[in-house]
């Protein structure tokens, strides 16, 4: 099938620790000899960008820009591909003064890093990472252009922390234009770009940011697709629950205004518990454990777009596919090591598992025998599915990662199979209800810096969004 690039928008620290474990992923189905296990059925191009590097070597990185902020990727080293370096006489080309060079003790290397031997001190063990950090455990580094840490704000500061929305309008006003440079440079090098995959943190300040990025590509793109994949993080305390929802009302507000699809998604213990028991996984709710969770659904969808086969799709067709008018929000289930007492867990915040939908997309990875549980996750109407068949699972469970997942439960194979489903269905007016059943009250949160009016204008807007869920 005919394909075109993707640039995919990491916005925020949670969303940043899924998209380590998803590129990783998708670096896992990377074959460079004719004989690959489960045949070369990906175009990588579609995410991926073939470059070169200052000493023209050639280069393959992600399409990708991300933003964080300071103090995200301490303990680690910067992930950024080590390829790109220039030679230590290139620092002299732009200065002809004297310099002084003060060298800083090498901070701990990724896993990637390690592997390649990168970066001085003594040599680690393959299995060491960094998991209170998404850089520590990144295997396919970045383009240069791709990382943006911020230093307006600190990552975890508990007498600022970054969890208002007008926190995130505030760190566009200082790195927007930069953050575009970084988008504008990514999109002149695509032969046919068709849109841009935003993995979002959708309940603290970038929900802010994201409302600006979003205003900022219907603008400078118009007619390109945006999906964005709306991210809820580990949950705080109860006094921070209004918090996040305000914030998740507030960018829906826009997200819907601009955005072609929606996919909220969130992670819990229980989910984790049910979904990957067989797999004996920590249930935990660390960014790095319920980023790895996520990253499995949200890596099993993407591979249904860059399928060489008819069976796949671009992103622009999935796209239409799955919202139907102003119906822009859709749910999303996903089963692992289907059996007939599988469960289907649904990761749509507060969100039942759909028993109907107007249209079903389906992901099913390894062997044919799943397709029978296509029908257990369709809802009513198969008739509307748009099934996608991909033979290569997913190899998630490395031993560095999850070792008793990969020792126990998986027999070292470090692969997972499963089927995973989004849905356009009204079983995501529960997620909706849980958000505007909460009081907004605008004196009790002085640190919101948000106009009433801009808070009941996304209120009513996201009442309205309702609407259309009713049948």
């Amino acid at each position: 099938m005919v394909h075109g690039e993707v640039i995919t928008l990491q916005l925020g620290t949670f969303s940043n620790f899924t998209c380590s474990h998803l590129w990783n992923l998708q670096a896992n189905c990377f074959y460079y000899t004719k004989q690959a296990p489960f045949g070369h059925e990906f175009n990588h191009d579609v995410f991926y960008r073939e470059g070169q590097n200052l000493q023209n070597k050639v280069t393959f990185n992600p399409r990708a820009v991300l933003i964080d902020l300071k103090g995200s990727t301490h303990k680690a080293a910067w992930p950024v591909d080590r390829a790109y370096d220039g030679p230590a006489d290139e620092e002299n080309k732009f200065w002809d003064g004297t310099m002084q060079i003060h060298k800083a003790e090498p901070l701990a290397r990724s896993s990637k890093s390690e592997e390649l031997g990168e970066g001085g001190g003594k040599s680690a063990t393959s299995d060491f990472i960094i998991k209170d950090t998404w850089a520590g455990y990144l295997q396919n580094k970045f383009h240069p252009k791709t990382v943006l840490v911020s230093n307006r704000f600190d990552v975890d500061n508990p007498q600022q922390p970054f969890d208002i929305y007008s926190q995130g309008d505030e760190l566009w006003s200082f790195e927007g234009e930069e953050f575009e440079d970084r988008i504008r440079w990514f999109a002149e090098n695509c032969d046919r770009l068709l849109g841009f995959n935003i993995i979002a943190d959708a309940a603290n300040g970038f929900s802010g940011f994201t409302s600006k990025c979003l205003d900022h590509l219907a603008d400078a793109y118009r007619g390109k697709t945006s999906v964005i994949w709306g991210l809820f993080d580990v949950p705080g305390d109860e006094k921070s629950a209004a918090y996040r929802s305000m914030n998740a009302v507030l960018g829906y507000h826009k997200m819907h205004e601009m955005a072609d699809l929606i996919l909220p998604l969130a992670v819990t213990t229980d989910g984790i518990g049910r979904n990957l028991r067989r797999s004996t996984i920590p249930l935990d709710l660390s960014a790095f454990t319920g980023g790895a969770v996520l990253s499995l659904h949200i890596d099993s969808i993407l591979s249904s777009l860059k399928l060489k086969s008819d069976s796949g799709c671009d992103l622009a067709t999935f796209s239409k596919t799955m919202a139907e008018g102003q119906r822009k929000f859709v749910v999303s289930s996903m089963i692992t090591q289907p059996t007939k007492d599988s469960q289907v867990e649904c990761f749509t915040p507060k969100c039942p598992t759909p028993r109907h939908s107007r249209s079903t997309f389906v992901a099913i990875r390894a062997s044919d025998e799943l397709q029978k549980n296509v029908a257990k996750i369709c809802g009513s109407n198969p008739a509307s599915t748009l099934c996608t068949s991909i033979k290569h699972p997913t190899k998630f469970l490395e031993d560095r990662f999850f070792p008793a997942a990969s020792e126990i439960a998986m027999r070292g194979s470090g692969q997972l199979s499963g089927v995973y489903a989004l849905y356009n269905s009204d079983a995501i007016l529960t997620h909706f209800d849980d958000l505007l059943r909460r009081r907004f009250h605008l004196n009790k949160m002085h640190r919101l810096a948000v106009a009433k009016g801009d808070l009941d204008e996304a209120v009513y807007g996201l009442a309205g969004i309702r609407e259309h869920y009713i049948s």
